[in-house]
């Protein structure tokens, strides 16, 4: 009555069980009596079997109702019962409103009658009719085990899907990680952590006229709903890219101003999300991103920087640091007015400058003695402190204080890191 589900091969060639869908999947045998059976007859029947549960009582191969085994001997074993009660009819003491259900009926509906049934179904399980005859029954245990077993199976093609997701959203960024080697060298640090398998942090980098052109861009959420919006993201800061490498349109300046690719940004994604002013009235979305731009030119050695949101540290050539603001408005926001500008910051670029920008799930994190969000100053404090080890090692050691601060509290967001130091090949590939 409890034999285990068949297995099949899929096309990965991994082993998994066929989940039953409908309630004749999980149908199996069982005992049926008729009106005329004796509790005597009944009493027998179980006395005779070890693994008889339940004895259905059918009329016209209709059922009427169940006898559960454990209910009935304990009423039969109370004094006098047997001697009144062995001769009548088994419907004395038979359930007489079991759960009954076609053949057809799915799965998960039999879970919901189930469960406004109540505890009864667990005890007796329920009956499975085929055109309204008796067709089998099934155990409340063997529910339980279906259900759970087809759970377990959607979490693991959940999970499975949300891995490739994971390998695509890598896949995109494979470039930007080749932009950074080419321009930088060993003189870059990138951290790309996201909370969960996906997530809503991601980064830009192309070379644009020779110019590196890097971005971070901290989409709202994080997960599956986080790493679709990276995807519109993405999509759309390539598209400026090439309709400014085309034709130098207008709202991106030549070679990528940032503060007016911000806009043009902004503006794309503000209509794609239908956050327009025209439709914002109609949907409920209201979604968007942080970002910060950086274009670097060697040769008139500055970086022109705009930042959505999130602060920028700096280390000039003297080791001293310095933090640039960045504007107050997000990008893409219903109530950010589709015209919204940008502020653009020139940071002169010396030997041993270095530029460093993270996403908030660094500053948001709870954590420490006290239980309280790291912030952008034990950020910044990490940072300095750090700043005799070479770029790729103070990364490294900035997010070992981050884990460290974080303890045991669960992590709260995505956080993205990448610092830039302006190397002596740099600045000679400008002259």
């Amino acid at each position: 009555m409890n034999a285990p589900l068949p297995e099949r091969v899929i096309s990965d060639n991994d082993l998994v069980r066929v989940l039953p869908e409908f309630a004749r999947d999980v149908a199996q045998d069982a005992m049926t009596i008729t009106v005329d059976v004796t509790n005597k007859q009944v009493n027998d029947a179980f006395g005779a079997s070890a693994t008889l549960s339940v004895q259905i009582i059918v009329q016209d191969g209709r059922p009427l109702g169940l006898i559960n085994r454990n209910l009935f001997l304990d009423v039969m074993a109370r004094p006098f019962y047997r001697e009144l009660f062995a001769r009548k009819s088994c419907t004395e003491f038979m359930e007489p409103n079991p759960l009954i259900v076609e053949a057809d009926t799915p799965i998960y509906d039999i879970a919901e009658l189930a469960a406004t049934a109540g505890p009864s179904v667990l005890r007796d399980g329920f009956i499975i009719t085929q055109n309204g005859k008796f067709h089998g029954v099934c155990d409340g245990l063997s529910l339980l085990r279906t259900m759970s077993s087809i759970q377990e199976e959607q979490h693991r093609q959940l999970t499975s899907s949300i891995e490739y997701a994971s390998t695509i959203q890598g896949a995109m960024h494979a470039e930007s990680r080749l932009v950074l080697q080419q321009a930088f060298g060993e003189h870059y640090s990138l951290i790309w952590n996201p909370r969960d398998i996906v997530g809503g942090d991601c980064f830009y980098a192309r070379m644009i006229d020779g110019q590196p052109f890097v971005c971070l861009f901290d989409c709202t959420g994080h997960g599956v709903p986080g790493a679709l919006l990276t995807s519109i993201v993405l999509s759309e800061a390539d598209r400026l890219v090439a309709l400014s490498e085309a034709d130098r349109v207008t709202g991106v300046a030549d070679h990528i101003d940032p503060a007016a690719f911000l806009g043009a940004l902004h503006r794309r994604v503000k209509t794609v999300l239908g956050q327009t002013e025209p439709t914002r009235e109609v949907t409920d979305v209201d979604d968007g991103l942080d970002a910060v731009v950086m274009r670097f030119d060697a040769k008139n050695k500055v970086a022109t920087i705009s930042s959505a949101k999130l602060p920028i540290f700096l280390r000039d050539e003297q080791g001293q640091p310095h933090v640039l603001k960045g504007d107050k408005y997000g990008i893409a926001y219903r109530d950010v007015p589709s015209d919204n500008q940008w502020t653009n910051h020139t940071v002169d670029l010396k030997l041993g400058t270095r530029i460093f920008a993270a996403t908030d799930g660094l500053c948001d994190q709870i954590g420490g003695r006290k239980a309280i969000a790291y912030g952008w100053n034990r950020f910044h404090a990490s940072v300095k402190n750090h700043a005799i080890a070479d770029v790729r090692r103070q990364g490294d050691q900035v997010l070992d204080d981050f884990v460290n601060y974080q303890g045991d509290e669960m992590r709260r967001d995505d956080i993205t890191f990448v610092g830039i130091e302006i190397s002596q090949n740099w600045l000679d590939a400008g002259v």
